[in-house]
């Protein structure tokens, strides 16, 4: 029964007392009426989803972040009259991150008896990570909304919900490139590779390229494209930091600080990101049990599922980079503290991107330690002549990508934190829609100083 129901019946009650207790003939008329009402509309209720079956249902294994996308669902009738007031209800929960579940309906248009019917359940998405579809189910009701039928869940399905990224941009993708990229390839005969197609001048390139025939046709300059050699990579060092406990933050209550190890044990949720000093001793009387039985040793984990904004949006920004470079057939490489170095390349191509960008949805805040030690090797293997951007939310793991580079060339570095800290030689995202922006801020700023470094 709804709440509508609830004060219709409450209105019923009151209406059968007051005929009691004045011996009153039209409360008891009133009385009745409403009670057939409510037994008219349980019936209707009942009769609305009987009979109606979830045939099957395909949810997408990816989606993007923010963008919508539909489950496709088959309902087939198998009762003997029309179900014109049926819907379908059922919520999509985060795995990866807390927050609200994502609740949909929709209204089922009028199915004829033993007549299947598909039908798009459209959903969004805020975030990225996995996600759960369940509690998906046929519901029915009254004409007046009094009662509810619900029908059996089926089974849930997941999602993986990549980050969200700009899949064009308003420049070629050779603005992008470092000013030493784009020498190299400049430096390319003009043979050199398999033809791929036409596109317009940018300034910079080389005029070897041009297509005159086409520049007459088309009355603006157009370049050839030829398919870029193996050696000339694309990579993108990405630190998305996780929000480190700071000493001006009070100790989480050993209750919830004993159970979000728990769920770590297990493996649900974010790994630790803080590993407290050795001087660090418990104060309460569980803190120091856990000292004694060994869970001492544990890190003090910043609670499960905290989501920072800035470290999604350096996520944003190095998708949108690999993509454009992808895109471009361009030999690209993705470099991040626990990504998969089966998926990090050097690839192109739509399976790679693909792969890529689902191993991104699954991807897990790291530490800035985790960053010292990996920009060290990411150097050692970066081959001479790339092209190398670096995206961070963090100042510090900001600072050890580019300190680990040592060649002395002027590199894109994109910062997504708060504008404040921004370092005088990187580039601010202020936020998602200033992506494309910041790109060419960022590709602007690094000619003029390696100009000023020549």
């Amino acid at each position: 029964m709804t709440r509508r129901g609830k004060i219709v019946l409450g209105g019923t009650l009151a209406l059968y007392l007051a005929g009691a207790t004045n011996d009153s003939a039209s409360a008891y008329a009133f009385a009745s009426g409403l009670l057939g009402i409510l037994l008219m509309a349980y019936v209707l209720s009942r009769l609305a989803a009987s009979g109606l079956k979830i045939t099957w249902y395909r949810a997408p294994e990816r989606a993007q972040a923010g963008q919508e996308f539909s489950i496709d669902i088959e309902v087939t009738n198998t009762a003997l009259l029309v179900k014109p007031r049926a819907r379908l209800t059922g919520k999509a929960t985060a795995m990866s991150f807390l927050g609200d579940d994502q609740e949909v309906s929709l209204r089922l248009p009028p199915i004829p008896r033993g007549v299947s019917g598909r039908v798009e359940l459209p959903l969004t998405l805020p975030w990225r990570g996995r996600w759960n579809v369940e509690d998906l189910r046929l519901e029915g009701s009254d004409p007046l909304g009094l009662y509810e039928r619900r029908e059996p869940v089926v089974p849930s399905k997941s999602v993986i919900v990549t980050p969200a990224y700009w899949s064009s941009l308003p420049m070629h993708y050779t603005a992008l490139l470092t000013p030493a990229a784009r020498q190299r390839m400049s430096a390319l005969r003009p043979d050199q590779g398999e033809y791929r197609s036409l596109r317009e001048y940018v300034p910079g390139d080389d005029l070897r390229k041009i297509h005159w025939r086409a520049t007459a046709h088309r009355n603006r300059l157009m370049i050839k494209e030829f398919e870029r050699p193996r050696d000339l990579q694309t990579q993108v060092w990405l630190a998305a930091v996780a929000p480190m406990m700071s000493p001006d933050i009070e100790e989480p209550e050993p209750s919830a600080s004993t159970l979000v190890r728990w769920m770590q044990w297990f493996g649900v949720g974010n790994p630790p990101h803080h590993v407290p000093d050795e001087d660090d001793q418990p104060t309460s009387l569980l803190g120091r049990l856990e000292r004694s039985f060994g869970f001492g040793d544990w890190p003090t984990i910043v609670p499960f599922g905290s989501m920072d904004e800035s470290a999604e949006l350096a996520l944003s920004v190095a998708a949108t980079l690999a993509h454009a470079f992808v895109n471009a057939s361009l030999p690209t490489v993705l470099r991040a503290p626990g990504l998969p170095a089966a998926v990090e390349g050097p690839g192109r191509g739509g399976v790679f991107w693909r792969e890529l960008l689902a191993s991104l949805g699954h991807l897990d805040y790291c530490s800035e330690g985790e960053v010292e030690s990996g920009a060290m090797r990411w150097s050692r293997d970066l081959p001479p002549g790339s092209s190398l951007h670096l995206v961070s939310n963090s100042v510090r793991a900001l600072t050890a990508m580019r300190a680990s580079f040592s060649s002395g060339e002027a590199l894109p570095a994109l910062f997504t934190g708060p504008g404040s800290e921004t370092p005088a030689w990187a580039t601010h995202v202020a936020g998602y829609d200033d992506i494309p922006a910041a790109l060419g801020r960022a590709a602007a700023g690094a000619v003029r100083k390696q100009v000023e470094y020549a």
